[in-house]
C-alpha cells in the first residue's frame, strides 16, 4: 500500500492569508474576527488552535468553490511533511466545534473525490458593524467560552 505521507510546499502561508482585507465573517450565529484571530458566538469566544482557525478562514475565503485536499494541505502545512489523515482530523474537529451551536447544520460539505466546501451563508464585512436590534451580541475576543481541550489540542499538527 502506498504511504499516505506527502511533503507539501506552497507559497501561501496561513498566517499571511489571514491578513487580507476582510476582517469579519458572520454565519449561523458565529463571527470570525480575522485580525484578532478569534471565533465568537453570542455566548463568548471559542478558542481554536492556530491550525483550526486557519482552516476555518481558508474555507470561508474559498467558500464559492470546492477546495481539494491537496490544496488544503499545501495551505495549512506549507513545506512540512504531514500525513493526509491530519487534514481529516482537523476537518472533524472543526465540524465538532461548529456543530455545538446547531447540531443539524451543514457548515463543511465533503465532496467525494473532490474535496471540501464551506456551505453556510456567510456575510463579510471590513469593519465592526453596529449591533442591530435583535441581532447577535458579539462578545469581545478577550472573553472566553472554552472549547473542550480534546477538541482543540488533538495532535494533527495544529
Amino acid at each position: 500500500m502506498k504511504s499516505a505521507i506527502r511533503e507539501h510546499t506552497a507559497p501561501l502561508c496561513p498566517s499571511a492569508a489571514v491578513q487580507r482585507a476582510v476582517r469579519f465573517y458572520d454565519f449561523a450565529g458565529f463571527r470570525v474576527d480575522t485580525s484578532r484571530r478569534c471565533l465568537l458566538t453570542d455566548h463568548g469566544r471559542i478558542r481554536l488552535t492556530a491550525r483550526l482557525f486557519d482552516l476555518l478562514v481558508f474555507l470561508l475565503r474559498e467558500r464559492h468553490r470546492a477546495v481539494s485536499r491537496a490544496e488544503l494541505l499545501d495551505a495549512l502545512w506549507p513545506g512540512v511533511v504531514v500525513e493526509d489523515a491530519n487534514l481529516s482530523v482537523n476537518i472533524s474537529l472543526l465540524r465538532k466545534v461548529l456543530h455545538r451551536n446547531d447540531a443539524g447544520a451543514c457548515y463543511i460539505e465533503t465532496l467525494p473525490r473532490v474535496g471540501y466546501r464551506f456551505c453556510a451563508d456567510v456575510v463579510e464585512s471590513l469593519a465592526e458593524a453596529g449591533r442591530s436590534q435583535g441581532g447577535p451580541r458579539w462578545h469581545a475576543c478577550r472573553s472566553a467560552l472554552e472549547v473542550p481541550h480534546a477538541l482543540c489540542s488533538v495532535g494533527a499538527g495544529g
